[in-house]
């Protein structure tokens, strides 16, 4: 997928999920930092690069593939190291009560690993598809709706309870054990991410140290 950048909100729909992306936009050379506050409830994929996510005074190391989160009243900081590959998903703020119920969103759950990429890539596909012709999009926004929440599913399908345990482990200031393994992951458009997770431990979380200051 090439970059863009679309209002979705607007458009018409025939038959309404009750989570509809009111924005979507691609940047596969991300290179800004973002620091402010949102209005909006966010979900931005990052499948390729590294950066860092600040969530309540501390600074944490991330790594593609992985998913960040925005929402409201809260400040973000975060961004790339050089450059990284983001695919983000907007909702409006009278989205966050069943993004609360369907347990898309949790207080202790700001950003997580992608475990199961095999899940992503048939999704990814279908909205790089559907998103492939603008003129069209009218027609589409049914099926993008659904596609985006089936990314959200997916990418947490990996993120067990154990996995958070252990980023509540991390975030209170433990380190990751072991060695690191690479995976590489091919997306549609020639998209190549990569992520390490820790040897041994069995989740993302622990991936995710914070920075030391």
């Amino acid at each position: 997928m090439d970059a863009f950048s679309l209002h979705l909100q607007p458009l018409g729909r025939r038959y309404p999920s009750e989570l509809q992306v009111a924005h979507i936009g691609n940047m596969p050379d991300k290179s800004h930092l973002v620091r402010r506050g949102f209005s909006t409830y966010n979900f931005s994929f990052v499948f390729r690069g590294s950066g860092f996510y600040e969530w309540r005074g501390t600074r944490y190391r991330v790594r593609g593939p992985t998913v960040l989160r925005q929402w409201p009243a809260e400040p973000m900081h975060y961004g790339p190291q050089g450059t990284w590959h983001e695919l983000y998903v907007v909702y409006s703020p009278t989205a966050m009560d069943t993004l609360t119920r369907r347990g898309y969103v949790t207080s202790d759950r700001p950003f997580w690993s992608i475990r199961d990429t095999r899940g992503m890539q048939h999704h990814l596909h279908d909205l790089s598809r559907l998103l492939s012709k603008p003129a069209a999009l009218a027609d589409q926004i049914d099926r993008i709706d659904r596609c985006c929440e089936q990314l959200i599913l997916e990418s947490l399908m990996g993120a067990s309870r154990a996995a958070r345990i252990a980023w509540r482990r991390c975030g209170a200031g433990s380190k990751p054990t072991g060695g690191t393994t690479t995976i590489s992951m091919s997306l549609p458009g020639g998209m190549d991410s990569r992520r390490r997770t820790s040897e041994g431990s069995g989740n993302g979380a622990s991936a995710y140290p914070p920075i030391d200051s």
